[in-house]
């Protein structure tokens, strides 16, 4: 995961820190490797550095085979849990 170091004004949505919303329901495999390349590859998306190894706050805990190996494992993906957003759109 990508982490700040510091709390800067920027960082805030009122008195809300942007990431506190960041809540993961992760349904199934391949939304897991979606979501981690997308973390990892923030900083060359928003043009801060061409490669996530060249961006210093960037850590990667977990690699991701051993992370989807052990959530396979202990059947941790979510499998089933609707898409809140996805949800609202079909209603109508």
């Amino acid at each position: 995961m990508i982490r700040k170091g510091s709390h800067k004004s920027e960082e805030y949505f009122g008195s809300q820190h942007r990431f506190e919303h960041w809540y993961c329901c992760i349904r199934d495999e391949l939304q897991c490797r979606r979501a981690y390349r997308y973390v990892l590859t923030q900083c060359s998306r928003h043009g801060i550095c061409n490669r996530p190894e060249d961006y210093p706050h960037t850590h990667v805990g977990v690699e991701l085979e051993r992370a989807v190996k052990r959530a396979l494992e202990l059947k941790a993906f979510l499998i089933g849990v609707p898409y809140k957003r996805y949800a609202q759109r079909w209603k109508h």
